[in-house]
C-alpha cells in the first residue's frame, strides 16, 4: 500500500537539497564578512599616508625656515650657526624619508603599500609634467629660475632637496659639529641663561635674491611645492572618500542579496515547495484509503487509518472508538469518511481544514 500510495519525492523535499541550501546561505554569510574585509589594508593604509603626506608640508616649511636663518645667522632664531646646522639637516633627512615612505611605502611608519602602486591622481601629479596648483598651468617653469627644468612635482621635491643640501655645505658647519650641537641642544630641558648675541649682516640679506639655491628654498615654503603637497593630500583625502563608499555600497549589496537568498530562495523555493508537496501527498493519500475495500481491511487497520487523518487534540476515546467499530462494518466502504461516522454517531470532531 505504501508503494501505491506514494508519489515520486519532489526535489525541494529531498535531503541533500536542504543541506546544500543550508551550506550555500553559511557560504554567504561568511562571503559577506571576507568580501568588504579585503578592502581594510587599504584604508588601514590610508591613514598614515594622510598623515605623512601633511606632515611633509610641515618640513618643508621648517627647512625652508632653517635654511633663511642659517644664512643670515643674526642670533634671532635663538640658536647658533652649529644647532640651525644639526636642525636642518635633520629635518632635510627626514623629509627624504617621509616622501619616499609615501611614494613607496614603509612598514615601520604604518604604510604597507605605496601610493605609486595604487593612485593614479598622485602619479599624475607627481611624474606629469602638469602643475594644476597653478591659475595657468600651461608653463609650470619656476619664476627667476628659467633654467630650471621641472617635470612633475617629484622633480621639484629632487630639485629642492639638492637646493638644501647646497645651502648646507655653503652656509652651515661641519656635519659632525651641526649634529651634536643639536642632539645638544634637543636635551636642554630648560632655556639658556644667555642666547647668542644678535648681530644682522646686512650683507647678507642680497643672498636671499641673489642665491638661487635659496630662492628655490624660500618660494617653496608657500610656493609651488607646498601648494603641490596640498593637491597630494586632497588626493589622499579622494582616495579615502572613494574607498569608503566602495565598502558601504558593498556591504548594503551584499546583504540584500543575503536576505533575497533566505528569504525568497530558502523559505520561498524550498519551504513552501516541499510543505505544499507534502499537503498534496497526504491528500493523495487520504483519498486513495477512502477507497479501500472494506474486506481488504480488519477493524483494527480501518480504526488507525481513520484516527491517522485526525487531530490528535480531537482524537475519540477509547469507548467511542469501541462503538465505532460495529458501525464501520454495516456502512459502505463509500461512506466510511471522517465526517459520515462522526454524523453517525452523533458526534463533532474538526480536522486539520477547521470543518
Amino acid at each position: 500500500m505504501k508503494a501505491h500510495t506514494r508519489g515520486p519525492e519532489p526535489l525541494s523535499a529531498r535531503r541533500w537539497v536542504w543541506l546544500c541550501a543550508v551550506l550555500s546561505v553559511f557560504c554567504f554569510a561568511m562571503l559577506l564578512n571576507w568580501f568588504p574585509a579585503r578592502r581594510m589594508g587599504d584604508l588601514v593604509t590610508l591613514a598614515p599616508t594622510i598623515n605623512h603626506a601633511g606632515r611633509r608640508r610641515f618640513l618643508l616649511r621648517i627647512c625652508s625656515h632653517l635654511s633663511r636663518e642659517l644664512v643670515l645667522n643674526d642670533g634671532f632664531s635663538r640658536m647658533t650657526q652649529a644647532e640651525l646646522h644639526g636642525a636642518l639637516h635633520w629635518h632635510l633627512e627626514e623629509l627624504k624619508r617621509v616622501s619616499a615612505a609615501v611614494r613607496l611605502g614603509d612598514e615601520e611608519m604604518g604604510i604597507k603599500v605605496g601610493a605609486d602602486f595604487r593612485n593614479a591622481e598622485h602619479n599624475t601629479l607627481m611624474y606629469q609634467n602638469v602643475c594644476p596648483w597653478r591659475q595657468d598651468d600651461s608653463d609650470c617653469s619656476l619664476p627667476g629660475l628659467p633654467d630650471l627644468e621641472v617635470d612633475g612635482l617629484y622633480s621639484l621635491i629632487l630639485h629642492f632637496y639638492e637646493a638644501v643640501e647646497a645651502v648646507l655645505a655653503q652656509y652651515g658647519v661641519q656635519l659632525e659639529e651641526g649634529q651634536a650641537a643639536y642632539k645638544q641642544y634637543l636635551d636642554r630641558h630648560t632655556q639658556p641663561t644667555r642666547f647668542p648675541p644678535v648681530v644682522i649682516h646686512k650683507e647678507r640679506y642680497k643672498l636671499l635674491q641673489e642665491d638661487p639655491h635659496l630662492k628655490l628654498v624660500l618660494q617653496s615654503f608657500e610656493g609651488d611645492l607646498f601648494e603641490g603637497f596640498e593637491l597630494v593630500v586632497k588626493a589622499f583625502d579622494h582616495e579615502t572618500d572613494w574607498s569608503l563608499e566602495t565598502v558601504h555600497v558593498e556591504l548594503r549589496l551584499l546583504f540584500a542579496l543575503y536576505i533575497i537568498s533566505v528569504v525568497v530562495v530558502f523559505y520561498g523555493l524550498l519551504f513552501r515547495r516541499t510543505f505544499k508537496a507534502t499537503l498534496n501527498e497526504v491528500n493523495e493519500t487520504r483519498a486513495f484509503m477512502f477507497r479501500v475495500p472494506c474486506h481488504a481491511l480488519d477493524k483494527t487497520e480501518v480504526e488507525q487509518m481513520r484516527l491517522f487523518f485526525t487531530t490528535s487534540a480531537f482524537r475519540l476515546s477509547s469507548v467511542h472508538t469501541t462503538g465505532l467499530h460495529t458501525l464501520r462494518s454495516s456502512l459502505p466502504c463509500a461512506a466510511k469518511t471522517p465526517d459520515d461516522l462522526e454524523r453517525s454517531v452523533g458526534l463533532e470532531v474538526k480536522g486539520e481544514d477547521g470543518q
